[in-house]
């Protein structure tokens, strides 16, 4: 799948170059960029032992009791992290980047909260493919990031003349969406019916 991620990088090159637009996207990206794959690479660390553990303990429902635990402390926790970086934003894009202009650190500011629901997408798509990955269901997480990958490219081409550096922001976000889609949804769907969360 690097070879998506790498016509994704080709696809922003091409559409806005080098620049001031893009290097306040670049900033705005760093924060939940960063967020999503600190909690995707904890998550799996910390989720698969106990999950399988409490599998061969106490067999699946017992893994599907502590999954479905689990899942309620991400959506909870995600919805909190994603309105903190809202609140966090004025604070922490001056700190990333303090030889900015003002006008640069606005339009990453706005960026910035185009792509705060990527945490929420994310952290969610991080406990879906623990799961698959701890039932050895591999195929899906696999395919995930080119798709959201095609996704980003999709709107960045498309949108890239009527909303500019937007497209990126919005792309970004629309790729962690399609993780979540393919990923997330359909494990809650068939694994945790009885929390009717979806």
């Amino acid at each position: 799948m690097a070879a998506f991620a790498f016509l994704r990088e080709v696809a922003l090159a091409t559409s806005f170059g080098a620049g001031a637009a893009v290097d306040a996207y670049l900033v705005a990206l760093a924060i939940p960029f960063l967020i999503n794959t600190s909690i995707a690479s904890m998550l799996e660390a910390a989720f698969i032992p106990v999950y399988l553990g409490c599998k061969s303990e106490g067999g699946p429902m017992r893994a599907t009791r502590f999954a479905g635990a689990v899942h309620l402390w991400v959506l909870a926790g995600s919805a909190v992290l994603t309105l903190g970086m809202y609140a966090a934003l004025p604070l922490l894009l001056p700190l990333q980047a303090p030889g900015f202009p003002t006008e640069r650190l606005i339009s990453a500011q706005r960026l910035a909260r185009l792509m705060a629901p990527s945490i929420f997408f994310g952290s969610l798509y991080a406990l879906g493919r623990s799961v698959l990955n701890a039932e050895r269901r591999f195929i899906t997480p696999a395919l995930a990031p080119g798709i959201a990958a095609c996704v980003t490219i999709a709107v960045i081409l498309g949108g890239r003349q009527s909303l500019g550096i937007s497209a990126a922001a919005i792309g970004y976000t629309a790729g962690t969406a399609a993780l979540w889609l393919t990923v997330y949804l359909p494990v809650v769907t068939n694994r945790f019916p009885e929390y009717g969360l979806v």
